[in-house]
């Protein structure tokens, strides 16, 4: 005999489940949350290569202004881990920076401080042999960073010291 009382078997495994997350609500994470953790892992992990590379480069002059250089594409990455679904901190899109640049806060001061941090952080990925996308998701980024910041031909900066050279080659 069957009880009738009883729900499908899809039924049952929703309110299983829906008994699990009550029971344990910290083990359960949404696929946003679980690809934006990814990223950020991602990141972290890269932080001491990265603030080395930045004093060995001579790109950050102490550890201090290297130390911000992290924090700020930290901040980045995060901002992006959150808004961007398949986001990768090794493998960025002109689609991210574009809209790392659309949701800055502040003015476009602001804007082209953190697009100074973001090439300087591609100028990593690249030198370091760490970056994950393609060859020319890795140029689009570039170019459209180099669009971005677009200095006085007068001044010579960092960007101009290492970072052209990949547009230009």
């Amino acid at each position: 005999m069957s009880d009738k009382s009883r729900g499908s078997a899809g039924q049952t495994r929703a309110a299983k489940a829906k008994k699990r997350a009550q029971k344990n609500p910290g083990t359960v994470v949404s696929l946003a949350d679980r690809s934006r953790r990814t990223a950020v892992d991602e990141y972290q992990r890269l932080i001491p290569m990265f603030h080395a590379w930045l004093l060995d480069s001579g790109i950050s002059t102490g550890v201090e202004m290297a130390a911000a250089r992290v924090v700020g594409v930290g901040q980045a990455v995060d901002l992006l881990a959150q808004d961007t679904i398949r986001f990768s901190a090794t493998a960025w899109r002109t689609s991210d920076i574009d809209h790392l640049l659309e949701v800055v806060p502040g003015g476009e001061q602001d804007r082209l401080l953190i697009a100074g941090e973001v090439a300087v952080y591609l100028l990593f990925l690249g030198e370091s042999g760490l970056w994950t996308g393609s060859d020319a998701d890795f140029e689009d980024c570039i170019e459209t960073v180099d669009e971005y910041i677009d200095l006085d031909e007068d001044r010579q900066t960092i960007w101009d010291q290492h970072f052209r050279r990949w547009v230009r080659s």
